[in-house]
């Protein structure tokens, strides 16, 4: 194996020890030093690899931007609705619930990488959101945005309370139906 494949290797099985045990126990709790024991590498390659702890958790993060915006890529030309795309966006991260878990109640405690990662995460939805309903969109697209990214990361804070983990598969349906349903009809009685 040459090098350069065996330095991809390497930073490839630290990435994905970094993504299993934050997904698992969340992003304060995680030492380098399990991610090194989990990898198979000495603590040092870990910093030779990745700096610092901070930078490890930016580029754990640009990999969860990265899948969203290739899975939303693959489907842009599919989604014809607002629906579809919410549809997508619960799915895309519902294949990653802990991990945004974790940073989404943890942002604050992180690093500047952390939060600048949060910031293009949250940009990357809006793009795709934005694109996903431009005909349909009678409201502001903030408010329509803020209101979804705001739904969404509610139950995510307080999934102990609506059931635990996986709670985006077990009720990605009722929320579409009401989030679209307050959209649409305004979900007030007259």
């Amino acid at each position: 194996m040459k090098r350069e494949e065996k330095k991809a290797l390497t930073r490839k099985k630290i990435l994905s020890a970094a993504i299993a045990l934050y997904s698992e126990r969340g992003f304060v709790e995680v030492s380098i030093e399990e991610i090194s024991k989990a990898a198979g590498v000495g603590k040092g390659t870990v910093f030779l690899h990745y700096g610092n702890q901070d930078e490890l958790m930016g580029r754990v993060l640009n990999q969860l931007l990265e899948t969203f915006d290739q899975e939303m890529e693959k489907k842009n030309h599919e989604i014809r609705s607002l629906q579809e795309y919410l549809e997508l966006h619960l799915t895309v991260l519902s294949h990653h619930e802990d991990l945004y878990f974790y940073f989404i109640t943890q942002r604050l405690l992180l690093g500047k990488s952390v939060n600048a990662a949060y910031v293009g995460l949250q940009a990357a939805f809006s793009h795709h959101f934005k694109q996903s309903l431009e005909k349909e969109l009678r409201l502001p697209l903030d408010v329509v945005f803020t209101s979804w990214i705001g739904m969404v990361h509610y139950y995510l804070e307080n999934r102990d309370l609506f059931g635990g983990k996986n709670i985006i598969a077990a009720n990605k349906e009722k929320w579409l139906s009401n989030y679209l349903s307050l959209l649409n009809e305004g979900g007030i009685k007259q």
